[in-house]
């Protein structure tokens, strides 16, 4: 029903004008205004027929997003899982893989890293009844590595921490009574047993070093035969006098000797190799026609022995060569390391890593002396054979080097003339093996003697003059002092670098101590009696400190300080 907008009365549809007023003007309008745009209907409908069609994309779309987030997830879960399995971490590893079980091989993996963590399992059982037996020792060799592998196995980590304590707590103890009744090769012992235990604590490091230095044993030749004695000079023990000791020399790690000895029944002087180990074995030979003119030398690690050789060279028609070469105690063989590149080689020193040997090369020219003929120092890198030439004609007259413990520089000690009528001249220069830079450090003048590192390789120590003692660092930094003693120039060292020997030319007379450890610097006496006549001298050396434990071990944990706590 419509009307008419006019008067308001009622309309036919059909009509066009109003029959009551006759308008018809807004009628026209007013069926436009109640009519549907023809075109709107049909994009309400597709609208509707759309609508589920969308719904089903939007929500197959939520499906593909959740399946890729899970299965990157699922990828780097795999990822990390693997990445315990190979850093070692077997429990992280078998919880990793478990927890992702059916994707790619996750299950199997899973199954792998528990039959790998029985073993570790059993040794923790193991560990645990050791230390209630008390064996804290065999409990530790027990827990650390399954802390190692597995360090979220159960509460190993902590349990090796009881062991550790408990077990430092007995050697502390056991270093008391060691200590009480002078049985200073067994506190050692103990006393690097406990730092091995604990590498980060500083006391037992101390007193281990303390010890070394008033109790550490010096080797010595004395009336032909090898003996240890205490650093006072007191306690000599025998080793052996089977031989004619020459230049005894500590291994590493303080278990054996190397020395020279000349044969009775050469009427040529042969001297030979020999070693004795101070379980009582020995002495063993071990190559022939060694120079008696320089100590051998023990590589790092104690593997192996560097001397100069005259075994190929005759004397009689001064034929061959004289050269470095090597002894290897496993293999039980002898290595020409310079062979026939070189005529005259001697003096080897080897790396701190034990990878190279430096040694002095002379072009030696007919007629002419060694202590006259130019020469350089040569490095070869053990296995290559290569060699290289690190002065090539800068020090003509160099007759030693040595090679610093910290491995960045080498000590380059000179040596010109020495006859019957001339006495020689030396000098001491110091090479950069960075920049190949060499500086003197000690001058003719000064008549310095053979340089010596200390065991840190911060310092070298030398004698001048006869009576005057040098201490300088890399930089030449030097502080004298006076001994008031002639000096022969034989040095040696304490185990923790505080204290030095140095033994007179007379074995007569006696040895400076010079105490380092504090402020002030304190000169003493010491009474050796070794044998001194060149070239059969056997000065007195200090035993090496040996290898320790880096101060921080990163890969278990510190122990508890507190060694009375209960399991």
């Amino acid at each position: 029903m419509t009307f008419c907008t006019a008067c308001a009365s009622p309309l036919d549809p059909t009509v066009t004008a109003c029959p009551v007023c006759g308008e018809g003007r807004d009628l026209a309008t007013l069926q436009r205004a109640h009519a549907s745009p023809p075109s709107q209907r049909p994009i309400l409908v597709r609208c509707l027929y759309i609508a589920p069609i969308l719904l089903v994309f939007a929500v197959a779309g939520g499906f593909v997003q959740r399946h890729t987030s899970e299965q990157k997830w699922l990828a780097s879960a795999y990822t990390a899982a693997e990445d315990a399995a190979i850093a070692g971490d077997l429990v992280s590893a078998r919880d990793g893989f478990a927890a992702i079980a059916g994707y790619r091989d996750a299950t199997s993996r899973a199954t792998e890293m528990e039959n790998q963590l029985e073993p570790l399992q059993a040794d923790y059982i193991e560990g645990l009844r050791a230390i209630e037996r008390g064996e804290y020792a065999e409990a530790v060799a027990m827990l650390a590595p399954v802390a190692e592998q597995a360090p979220g196995l159960e509460d190993v980590v902590i349990r090796l921490d009881d062991a550790r304590r408990l077990l430092a707590g007995d050697l502390r103890r056991d270093v008391d009574a060691a200590e009480t009744v002078q049985n200073w090769p067994e506190a050692e012992r103990l006393l690097r047993e406990l730092v091995n235990l604990d590498p980060v604590d500083a006391s037992a490091r101390e007193r281990l070093a303390s010890l070394q230095r008033e109790h550490g044993p010096i080797v010595l030749g004395n009336d032909r035969a090898l003996w240890i004695v205490e650093p006072d000079g007191s306690e000599p023990r025998q080793i052996t006098d089977a031989l004619h000791v020459i230049w005894p020399v500590w291994s590493p790690d303080r278990s054996q000797i190397a020395f020279l000895a000349p044969d009775p029944d050469d009427p040529m002087g042969n001297t030979s190799l020999y070693r004795i180990a101070l379980d009582g074995s020995g002495p063993e030979r071990l190559a022939d026609g060694v120079s008696a003119h320089a100590p051998p030398s023990w590589s790092p690690d104690g593997s192996r022995i560097a001397y100069t050789s005259f075994a190929a060279y005759d004397p009689v028609y001064e034929t061959g060569h004289i050269g470095v070469r090597v002894f290897d105690l496993e293999s039980r063989e002898e290595y020409d390391v310079t062979g026939d590149e070189h005529l005259l080689a001697f003096n080897p020193a080897w790396s701190p890593d034990g990878t190279e040997i430096a040694f002095i090369v002379k072009h030696q020219g007919l007629g002419e002396r060694p202590q006259h003929a130019p020469g350089d120092v040569v490095v070869t890198t053990l296995g290559s054979g290569e060699f290289e030439n690190l002065t090539k004609g800068a020090v003509r007259d160099v007759w030693s080097v040595a090679w610093s413990p910290l491995g960045d520089d080498l000590l380059l000690y000179s040596l010109f003339g020495q006859t019957w009528y001339e006495p020689p001249s030396t000098s001491i220069r110091l090479l950069d093996l960075q920049t190949g830079e060499i500086d003197q450090i000690a001058g003719i003048d000064v008549q310095p003697t053979t340089p010596v590192w200390s065991p840190d390789g911060t310092r070298f120590a030398f004698t001048a003059q006869e009576e005057t003692i040098v201490l300088s660092d890399a930089e030449g930094t030097m502080e004298t002092l006076d001994s008031g003693e002639p000096l022969s120039g034989e040095l040696t060292w304490s185990p923790d670098g505080t204290a030095l020997l140095l033994a007179p030319w007379d074995a007569d007379s006696t040895t400076i101590l010079l105490d380092l450890s504090g402020s002030e610097r304190d000169v003493s006496t010491v009474s050796f009696e070794f044998d001194a006549s060149p070239p059969f001298i056997s000065p007195p050396q200090w035993a090496p400190a040996a290898a320790l434990p880096p101060a921080e071990n990163p890969s278990l944990p510190p122990p508890d300080a507190s060694e009375d706590a209960a399991p």
